[in-house]
C-alpha cells in the first residue's frame, strides 16, 4: 500500500485464506486501509491455476465436428519420457461422454462446405446440461479463419440455455491448432462461472466498504486488466500471482540501470525463476497444466522448481536425500509451525542452521519451534542421509539442497538457451529470496544480488508497478515474399478494435510483432513488426529473425524463405500517472559500515559453525555497508551475507550483495 507520490508505503501479509475476498479484505483490514480513498486497487491470485490443478473448476462438455471428438484425447502423441514403458500420460479434462459432435465444416480456405446443424447442436447441448454440465467449450475445425458456426452456435445457446456459459475458440485461441485451441478453450470454459463468482464477490465486498477506485487483476504476462476483462477472459490468470514480481523487477531494473536481471522468488511452495533480457521480461506463448496440455496464452516465462519454504526434504527408497517437489503448504505447513506438520521443510531447516530467527518470523506474530524441526529431522532420518552429526548440520545441509536446485534451475534458463549467467545480476525476492541470493549467484558466477525494499510482498507490489495490457495474435501462414498486404492490414485493424473493448477506449499504445519460421520448421521468433506492413519493415523483421536465429540455435538457413506464422498486437498503457514515484528512495543517508545489533550461531555447509553478526535492515540507510558473514534481517525477510560477500545499500534503498573482487 502506498500513497500515489511514493510516500508512507505499508507492507502487510496475512496467510492464505481459500477466498480472494477474505484474504485481501484481512490485508486490508490489518493495514488499516481507509477504502474510500482508494484511488486503484491491483491484486493476484492463484485461484485460476488452484481451481484447475485441485479439480474445483466447472465441469465442462465440449462440442466439436464430427469426427472430432477425440481431439483432447488423442492431443500431439507427444511422450514425457521416451523410454519410459510406465509412464501414464494424463486424463483428458473432459470425460468421452461429455465430447458431443455436430455436422458442419469450414475448409482450409475458411469456406463453409457443410451448414451447422442447429437442431443436432441442440440436442447435444441439451445432454450436456442434463448430465450436470455448467459451461460448453465450442471448437470447430479452421475457425480461426471463419468464425461463423461458433458464433452461430454460441448465440443459439445463450438463446436456449441463458444460464449457461458458453466459450467459443475462435474468441479464446484464434489460432492455428485445433488441439491448443480446443484445450485453451476448455480451460476458459472451466474458468469462466468460478471467475465471474469469485471476482463479483470481492467487488461487491469492496464496494459496500466504501471503495470507488479502480480494481484491477495481475495476468500472466505481467501486466494487469480490469475485472471485466478478467471475466471474459479467465485462462489468462493462469499465472497471476508471480508475474507481478517479474514485473516488478523489470521497474526496478530500470531504475538501477540493471537491463539484465535473472529474478528469483522463492515463496512456499516453489522457487521461480525468469529472466529480464535488455529490459523485457522473457515471454511465452503457452502453459502447461500437466504434460501435453496445454493453455495457450501470452505469460511472462517463468519456471519453477519445488525449493520454497514449505518444500519437503525426504529419504528416497536408495537412501539419497532428496528435496520437494512436495510442499506442506500453509497447512499444517513446516513442523515448527506447530500446526500439526510432521516432515522436515526448507523453514524448517533455515530455523535449525540459524538463517531465521524464530522469535522474529512475520514480526513475531507466528513464533517458530526449532525443536519441532529438530524432531521432523530425527523422525525422517535426514542425518545420516545427509551425513549430518548435528540437527543444525543437517538443516544447512537441506539448504544446499535448495541452493543447488534453484542454481541448475537458472542454467536450464540461461545457459541452455545461450546466455551466459555472468551477464545478468541476481534479483531476489519473496519471503525466502535473500537466503539463497548469495549461495546461488556463486554457484553461477553472478558477482551482484540486489533485494529490493519490501521484498517479501515484491509480488503484490508488482501490480502498481504493472501496465494495463493485453495480448492478441491471429494465424497468418506466409511467406514474406508472398504477403496480401491486405489481408495483414484487416486482421491488424479487427485485433485493435478487440483492444478498444478490452481498454473501453482508444487510449492505449500498440505494439505489433510478428512470429517468424524458416518454411518447414514448427517453432516461431517473435520479432518487431509495424502496421501497415510495409516490404521494408518485412525486411527489417527477417533481418532481426536471422539474428536471433543465429544466437539461439547456432546457425540460419539462408536458402531457405522466411514465413509469417501470426500477427500479434501487445496494447498497453500505464496504470499509474508515474509509477516511478513508488520507488522513491528512503529517508536518511547512511555512512560506513553498519554495526550488528546481535549475533547467532550459524551453520553452513559442509560442517562450518560461527557466530554471525545480525544486522537490522530497518536501521539501513543508502551509503550504509555491512560486510560478510553477516545475516540482515526485519520483519518479513532475512539476507544471508556468507564471507566473501559484502553489502551496499542503493540510492533507492535496495541492498547490493556484492562478490568480493567482483566487477558487477
Amino acid at each position: 500500500m502506498a500513497e500515489e507520490d511514493g510516500s508512507n508505503t505499508t507492507a502487510v501479509k496475512t496467510l492464505s485464506t481459500s477466498s480472494p475476498a477474505d484474504g485481501i479484505l484481512t490485508a486490508l483490514s490489518k493495514g488499516e486501509v481507509d477504502l474510500s480513498a482508494v484511488t486503484t486497487l491491483v491484486f493476484g491470485s492463484t485461484i485460476a491455476i488452484n481451481a484447475l490443478v485441485e479439480n474445483k473448476a466447472a465441469p465442462v462438455g465440449t462440442i466439436s465436428n464430427v469426427g472430432f471428438r477425440d481431439v483432447l484425447e488423442l492431443r500431439r502423441i507427444w511422450r514425457e519420457h521416451l523410454f519410459g514403458s510406465f509412464w501414464q500420460r494424463p486424463a483428458a479434462m473432459v470425460p468421452r461422454r461429455l465430447r458431443r459432435e455436430v455436422a458442419c465444416r469450414i475448409n482450409v480456405a475458411g469456406e463453409e462446405t457443410q451448414p451447422l446443424d442447429t437442431e443436432g447442436l441442440l440436442a447435444q447441448a441439451r445432454f450436456l446440461v442434463d448430465n450436470g454440465v455448467q459451461s460448453i467449450a465450442i471448437s470447430f475445425l479452421h475457425s480461426h479463419l471463419n468464425d461463423v458456426h461458433e458464433r452461430q452456435a454460441r448465440d443459439l445457446l445463450a438463446a436456449e440455455f441463458p444460464d449457461l456459459c458458453v466459450a467459443i475458440s475462435s474468441e479464446e485461441s484464434p489460432e492455428i491448432g485445433e488441439y491448443e485451441r480446443m484445450s485453451t478453450t476448455v480451460v476458459a470454459a472451466a474458468l469462466k462461472p468460478l471467475l465471474a463468482q469469485e471476482l463479483s464477490t470481492l467487488e461487491d465486498a469492496l464496494r459496500r466498504q466504501g471503495m470507488r477506485g479502480d480494481i484491477h487483476v495481475m495476468k500472466s504476462n505481467g501486466g494487469v486488466m480490469s475485472i471485466a476483462a478478467a471475466q471474459r477472459k479467465p485462462h489468462e490468470l493462469v499465472q497471476s500471482g508471480p508475474a507481478g514480481g517479474v514485473a516488478a523487477a523489470r521497474r526496478w531494473g530500470a531504475a538501477l540501470d540493471l537491463p539484465n536481471l535473472i529474478t528469483l522468488d522463492v515463496g512456499g511452495t516453489t522457487a521461480d525463476v525468469s529472466l529480464i533480457r535488455a529490459g523485457k521480461a522473457t515471454m511465452a506463448r503457452r502453459m502447461e497444466l500437466e504434460w501435453d496440455v496445454p493453455v495457450r496464452v501470452s505469460l511472462v516465462d517463468i519456471h519453477s522448481v519445488g525449493a520454497g519454504g514449505g518444500s519437503i526434504a525426504w529419504v528416497d527408497a536408495a537412501g539419497r536425500p532428496r528435496l520437494g517437489p512436495g510442499s506442506a503448504g500453509s497447512r499444517p505447513g513446516p513442523a515448527c509451525l506447530g500446526r500439526g506438520g510432521t516432515q522436515t521443510t526448507v523453514t524448517d531447516a533455515a530455523l535449525l542452521a540459524g538463517w531465521l530467527n524464530g522469535g522474529n518470523f512475520a514480526g513475531g506474530e507466528i513464533p517458530l519451534d526449532a525443536s519441532l524441526s529438530s524432531e521432523a529431522v530425527r523422525s525422517g532420518g535426514l542425518s545420516p542421509a545427509l551425513g549430518a552429526a548435528t540437527d543444525g548440520e543437517a538443516g544447512a545441509a537441506v539448504l544446499a539442497l535448495a541452493a543447488n536446485a534453484i542454481a541448475e534451475k537458472i542454467r536450464a534458463l540461461t545457459v541452455k538457451h545461450g546466455e551466459d549467467p555472468r551477464d545478468y545480476a541476481l534479483f531476489v525476492y519473496g519471503g525466502a529470496g535473500g537466503l539463497f541470493g548469495a549461495d546461488v549467484a556463486d554457484s553461477l558466477g553472478v558477482g551482484r544480488v540486489v533485494l529490493p525494499p519490501n521484498s517479501s510482498v515484491l509480488s503484490a507490489w508488482g501490480g502498481l508497478l504493472a501496465d494495463e495490457e493485453h495480448d492478441y495474435a491471429r494465424t497468418v501462414l506466409c511467406a514474406i515474399g508472398d504477403v496480401d498486404f491486405a489481408h495483414l492490414d484487416t486482421l491488424a485493424r479487427g485485433m485493435l478494435d478487440q483492444a478498444r473493448v478490452d481498454f473501453g477506449s482508444d487510449e492505449f499504445e500498440a505494439d505489433f510483432l510478428f512470429d517468424l519460421r524458416y518454411e518447414g520448421q514448427s517453432h516461431e521468433l517473435t520479432v518487431p513488426g509495424g502496421v501497415p506492413v510495409t516490404a521494408e519493415t518485412l525486411r527489417a523483421a527477417a533481418d532481426e529473425f536471422t539474428r536471433l536465429h543465429q544466437h539461439h540455435y547456432g546457425h540460419i538457413r539462408p536458402e531457405d524463405r522466411v514465413e509469417i506464422a501470426a500477427l500479434r498486437l501487445h496494447a498497453h498503457r500505464p496504470l499509474l500517472a508515474d509509477e516511478s514515484r513508488l520507488l522513491a528512495a528512503p529517508a536518511g543517508d547512511g555512512t560506513g559500515e553498519l554495526r550488528p545489533a546481535a549475533a547467532r550461531r550459524v551453520y553452513r555447509h559442509p560442517r562450518q559453525v560461527a557466530d554471525w553478526p545480525v544486522v537490522s535492515r530497518d536501521a539501513m540507510r543508502p551509503g550504509h555497508t555491512v560486510a560478510g558473514p553477516a545475516v540482515v534481517e526485519d520483519a518479513t525477510s532475512t539476507l544471508v551475507v556468507p564471507a566473501g560477500w559484502g553489502v551496499e545499500v542503493g540510492k533507492l534503498g535496495e541492498i547490493n550483495v556484492i562478490k568480493q573482487g567482483s566487477t558487477s
